[in-house]
């Protein structure tokens, strides 16, 4: 039963894979159109921009409602991102049940 568990788990994660694969590459596309930006090669000061602004939430936070309710979207969505990654790779383990242990429950 676990072989034909894992199995049916990679097979609806290629088919996954291979229908969102031409709909990503047109995103992709339409975002090289756009005008190119200054590239800043200072590592550390990027890193802190993305920091402030994607987990810090910095300019949203100036709208106390809707920065209140984006932050909590946020947070959530990435809960629910590990669960399932975490889903996909419990599904994913052929002979390696001892060696996999859950996060967030024990199943």
């Amino acid at each position: 039963m676990n072989v034909l568990h894992s199995l049916l788990t990679l097979i609806l994660l290629v088919f996954s894979v291979y229908y969102i694969y031409k709909p990503l590459i047109v995103i992709i596309e339409k975002i090289k159109t756009g005008a190119p930006t200054p590239i800043n090669h200072n590592a550390k000061k990027q890193f802190m921009t993305v920091f402030r602004m994607v987990f810090l939430q910095e300019k949203l936070r100036q709208d106390p409602i809707y920065g209140f309710l984006h932050f909590w979207f946020l947070y959530g969505f990435f809960v629910l991102s590990i669960g399932h990654i975490e889903l996909v790779l419990y599904g994913l383990t052929i002979f390696l049940e001892d060696f996999v242990i859950g996060f967030f429950y024990d199943g």
